[in-house]
């Protein structure tokens, strides 16, 4: 969920919370991995696309790494090559960062790095 009136406004919260400056180099850096141009810091949350607001809210999530990351449909509104980078990078916090994520997802190719899968038949989304 994004918030606010510009993308920075959104990756510039966790940091307010903690009353800590921003790392600009951090979050340019996260830009950049996720082919978002440093341009969008200035764009509203209005005119961003699915994907990018998908990312963007990953990005601010991630500034500050969670004992527990909870994905919910994460990769639902990216293209394929998104797909995979969040894919890496999510895969890459958990075991570097020796943190867990439980993720939520129909996309089958995204239990592949998943240590263990639980699956809810489909009479169980009523």
């Amino acid at each position: 969920m994004l918030f606010g009136e510009t993308v920075y406004d959104n990756l510039k919260f966790p940091y307010l919370l903690r009353k800590i400056a921003v790392d600009e180099k951090k979050l340019a850096k996260d830009l950049d991995y996720f082919n978002l141009p440093n341009e969008i810091l200035n764009k509203g949350i209005n005119e961003l696309s699915g994907g990018e607001k998908q990312r963007i809210s990953l990005i601010r999530n991630l500034q500050f790494l969670p004992k527990v990351l909870l994905l919910d449909e994460i990769t639902s509104a990216l293209d394929e090559d998104n797909k995979i980078k969040v894919n890496e990078l999510i895969h890459h916090y958990v075991k570097e960062q020796k943190i867990a994520a439980l993720w939520v997802t129909h996309d089958q190719n995204e239990i592949k790095h998943a240590d263990d899968v639980i699956h809810l038949p489909s009479h169980m989304n009523n």
